[in-house]
């Protein structure tokens, strides 16, 4: 899994609507509590000619209360899967 941050996939990224969800999954390791803190990691698992598989944690503290992953198709104006936009396959590819 390599890391993410949002502000690291800079500001030329297509709406997210061009990006529907193919797939989701998610495991709950333990609950999380209303008004508790917690940090979410967001990597890229796989990066496809037209999708794209995020990974990410849900954590409180040090323990992990989330896994799961989403795979996106990317689309073009008419709904057809198309090629993931080189500005976000360099983004991914620059947090290597």
């Amino acid at each position: 899994m390599r890391l993410v941050q949002a502000n690291d996939l800079g500001d030329g990224l297509e709406p997210v609507h061009r990006f529907p969800r193919r797939a989701v999954g998610a495991t709950y390791e333990r609950p999380l509590v209303d008004g508790q803190e917690y940090v979410v990691e967001l990597g890229v698992d796989r990066l496809g000619t037209t999708s794209l598989t995020w990974t990410w944690r849900v954590l409180t503290g040090t323990e992990v209360a989330v896994t799961g992953s989403h795979t996106v198709v990317h689309v073009d104006e008419s709904g057809r899967p198309a090629p993931v936009p080189d500005t976000l396959r360099e983004a991914v590819a620059e947090r290597g």
